[in-house]
């Protein structure tokens, strides 16, 4: 009984109410901040904890029911934070006509004036646009700032921010680009910078620079359908991370000597058909980022080097690890009679990798006679001496696709590892009137041996089919 007795004791002790403050803190961080207030009420021992949650993030999407009460929840969690807690983030998501400037204004006042925050998150699609007000841009402790929605910009004569180290503008509008141009000078060590999907009111030509920069984005959402796009100068060389979108509106002024990985996507088809004149812009812009590690291109881009009067692929001394994505009507077409000069531009590249296969979009019953790949007359230099990873996804198993496995199996010489995703194999055109998921093994060990039977240059190159 004795025992019992100790045992109903134990079992009744509250041990996560025993931990200390900063690490009860730190498990609440992770809650909604309508739920870690909620705690209050679980004991004395948790009626002050929410005070001083290290993190606070209100959306409204919580409040649907009474968007009301978002407004009521923010005011008190604000007026009832201790103001010598040291918030590591605040963000805001809020959107209709309950929430106005005046809310939003007064919301981030204290944040910003006394709780020294770090990262500051705005999702705001307010009825008007919203003037991101002038006691931003002074927060000496800001290291994360992300707009999103509809927000404007316009910075004030006089500001710093310098420890913004990540600057994220997505949606957002700038008074000009003369406001744009101040923000990055007084912000001497950013490092991280995304923009999407912005505008300007007032002119259309962005100078991106900062000897701190590492990470860049540039990008546009297919849905974005502005007169006038923004047009990007780019004076950043230690860039390391390079993402760029509509790559015909992005000028690099100087080599990107330390660039690591980059994916250069979205080239409009309109100009698909334009001349070597036109496409110079493009053929510059590789160039100036030829001494990538890691290099994503995309199908617009492909078909756009293809379609060029004058095809001048860089050489990229540097690439070791290249994905092309052949995607579209296109873009197979191209890259197929494109990869031996890509190849050929590669020279010690070590592994290829097609995440969208080799023929996506296209279907069997197409007619695909002048979509076949011709043999390069020179072997590239990278196959015979350091390709030695090669991915194929999506394989659809039509003759083309096999030709060119054929191609890279008989001139990789020192090829490791040549895997291949069979998993969206065209099964009704080749199976026609037989039970798909019957007829899939037989159909894959009919790929197996065929593939088996293709020289391969280096004998100890393994094949892996996935199903």
């Amino acid at each position: 009984m004795a025992v019992l007795s100790k045992l109903e004791k134990l079992s009744n002790i509250d041990r996560i109410s025993d931990l200390p403050d900063p690490l009860l803190l730190h498990i609440l961080s992770f809650l909604p901040v309508k739920s870690a207030a909620s705690t209050c009420s679980l004991s004395k021992r948790w009626q002050h904890l929410y005070m001083s949650l290290p993190n606070l993030d209100f959306h409204d999407d919580d409040f649907r029911e009474n968007p009301t009460n978002f407004i009521k929840s923010v005011d008190y969690m604000l007026m009832t934070t201790e103001n010598n807690v040291m918030l590591n983030r605040f963000s805001l998501s809020c959107e209709g006509d309950d929430v106005d400037a005046d809310h939003v204004d007064s919301w981030l006042w204290r944040p910003l004036r006394y709780y020294n925050v770090q990262v500051l998150k705005l999702s705001l699609a307010l009825t008007s646009p919203y003037k991101l007000p002038d006691h931003v841009y002074i927060c000496t402790t800001l290291q994360v700032l992300s707009l999103n929605w509809n927000i404007i910009i316009d910075v004030p004569q006089f500001f710093s921010l310098p420890r913004l180290n990540v600057l994220e503008l997505c949606d957002v509008t700038f008074s000009s680009t003369e406001a744009f141009d101040k923000l990055l000078i007084n912000c001497p060590v950013l490092e991280n910078l995304v923009i999407r999907d912005c505008d300007c009111l007032t002119g259309n030509h962005v100078k991106i620079f900062g000897n701190a920069l590492k990470t860049l984005r540039l990008q546009y959402s297919a849905h974005f359908e502005q007169e006038v796009e923004l047009e990007f100068l780019i004076d950043a060389p230690a860039v390391v991370n390079l993402y760029v979108d509509r790559s015909e509106a992005v000028e690099i002024k100087t080599h990107m000597l330390f660039l690591e990985t980059a994916t250069i996507d979205g080239y409009p088809k309109a100009q698909w058909h334009v001349s070597s004149v036109q496409t110079d812009g493009l053929f510059r812009f590789l160039g100036m980022i030829s001494h990538v590690r890691r290099l994503t291109l995309t199908s617009d881009i492909i078909v756009a080097i293809k379609r060029a009067a004058v095809c001048k692929v860089p050489t990229f001394h540097n690439l070791t690890d290249l994905q092309l994505l052949f995607d579209g009507v296109a873009a197979p077409a191209a890259g197929w009679s494109l990869l031996p000069k890509i190849l050929a531009s590669s020279p010690i590249l070590v592994n290829l990798v097609f995440p969208h296969g080799l023929a996506r979009d296209f279907y069997a019953e197409r007619r695909l006679s002048g979509f076949a790949f011709i043999p390069p007359k020179t072997v590239p230099e990278c196959l015979s001496s350091n390709l030695k990873s090669i991915e194929i996804r999506d394989f659809r198993g039509i003759a083309q696709e096999f030709g060119i496995i054929q191609y890279l199996l008989k001139h990789g010489r020192v090829l490791n590892k040549m895997s291949i995703d069979c998993s969206h194999l065209w099964l009704k055109e080749m199976t026609v009137g037989v039970k798909r998921k019957r007829h899939r093994p037989l159909i894959l060990s009919e790929i197996k041996k065929k593939l088996s039977e293709f020289h391969r240059c280096s004998t100890s190159c393994k094949l892996h089919l996935s199903p």
